[in-house]
């Protein structure tokens, strides 16, 4: 969807809800106290950059779809009616698990999933090792190494060769990316583990799709989070059924 696009859906969107007198604002660094949900438009990546908000203040989010995919969106189509839905309490929360990121001394949540790479500027593979609770579980050279939740296996994971993870599905879902090796497969973790990536040479780490910079030889380490992000449902169309529109 081109930017006027978006713009055009986000303008309906006001219109809606200052229709039905529902009062909102643009956030820019707090959320007011007052606030009862979190109105996302876009794309994925619009999402990401604003899910901090209802990590933050525990808010529920409802995204609408002004961008290209978006398994987790809504339809910008018929938004009168979803609107009512949600002034009438008619709706169901999805809930979807985080992941805990720690490397140095530097602490990150992802909604998606964390990726160590090779820098892109170079051509060199880098050598990983990837490890559950202490122990081995892969060793190899390729250009990274992804981990995501059942949300981020629609992403990234899918284009590595990952398997897709239903919503409700429990876990971590490790993906070698481009792997020099016929060993490397994705393995699915418990959400209790810890999986901990590390490149014996610079790599470049990154969260939910946003880069957080080169790792020299550290140690990136993965878990489940105990918290979790809300997504509004007014629609009925399943995941599945989703996934049928969009991907094949």
């Amino acid at each position: 969807m081109e930017k006027a696009e978006a713009q055009a859906v986000v303008q309906s969107v006001q219109s809606v809800l200052e229709g039905l007198g529902i009062e909102f604002y643009s956030p820019r660094s707090t959320i007011e106290p007052a606030t009862d949900l979190i109105c996302v438009v876009g794309g994925d990546g619009t999402l990401f950059t604003y899910a901090h908000y209802a990590i933050d203040y525990d808010l529920p989010v409802w995204f609408i779809n002004a961008g290209s995919v978006g398994f987790l969106a809504e339809s910008h189509e018929g938004l009168l009616g979803r609107a009512e839905r949600l002034l009438k309490g008619d709706y169901t929360l999805d809930a979807r698990s985080l992941l805990s990121v720690t490397c140095a001394d530097s602490h990150y949540l992802a909604l998606n999933d964390v990726c160590l790479m090779r820098d892109t500027r170079h051509l060199q593979t880098i050598t990983l090792e990837v490890a559950m609770d202490g122990e081995r579980v892969a060793y190899y050279r390729g250009d990274g190494a992804l981990i995501c939740t059942a949300m981020g296996s629609t992403g990234y994971a899918l284009s590595a060769g990952a398997p897709v993870m239903a919503p409700n599905a429990k876990g971590m879902l490790f993906t070698p990316i481009c792997a020099h090796s016929l060993l490397a497969k994705p393995v699915l973790f418990g959400e209790e583990s810890t999986v901990t990536l590390r490149a014996e040479q610079a790599a470049v780490l990154f969260v939910d799709g946003v880069s957080r910079g080169v790792v020299d030889q550290a140690v990136v380490s993965v878990t489940g989070s105990a918290r979790t992000v809300h997504f509004v449902r007014t629609e009925t169309q399943s995941f599945f059924a989703k996934i049928g529109g969009k991907l094949l």
